[in-house]
C-alpha cells in the first residue's frame, strides 16, 4: 500500500496527534489540566460559562493555526521537491543521461 492509498482511505489524519507519555508536551498538558481543575471550584455559573466560551474559542484558534501551519509546511516541501527536480545538474536526481 502506498501513502496515497492510505491518504485516500482515510488512514492518515494530520490533525491526530499522539501524545508521548513523559514528553514535554505531555507534562505541560497534565499541568494545564490540573490547573484548570483547581480553578473550577472558584468560578460561579456565569464565570464558568465565560471560561467555557474562552476555551472553545482557543480550541478553534488552535485548530485554525495548526491547519495553516500544516498547509504551509506541505507546500514548502512540495516547492523544495519541485526545485530539486528542476535543478539540471542535481547530483541527487538520475536523469538516465
Amino acid at each position: 500500500m502506498t501513502i496515497l492509498d492510505d491518504f485516500f482511505d482515510g488512514n492518515i489524519n494530520p490533525a491526530e496527534k499522539y501524545i508521548k507519555p513523559g514528553s514535554e508536551y505531555h507534562s505541560v498538558t497534565c499541568e494545564l489540566t490540573a490547573s484548570i481543575e483547581a480553578l473550577m471550584p472558584f468560578l460561579n455559573k456565569e464565570a464558568r460559562m465565560i471560561y467555557d466560551r474562552i476555551e472553545d474559542l482557543m480550541a478553534k484558534q488552535g485548530y485554525i493555526s495548526e491547519k495553516e501551519r500544516f498547509i504551509e509546511g506541505f507546500c514548502l516541501g512540495a516547492r523544495i521537491i519541485l526545485e530539486i527536480m528542476a535543478y539540471k545538474n542535481s547530483p541527487w536526481i538520475s536523469r538516465g543521461e
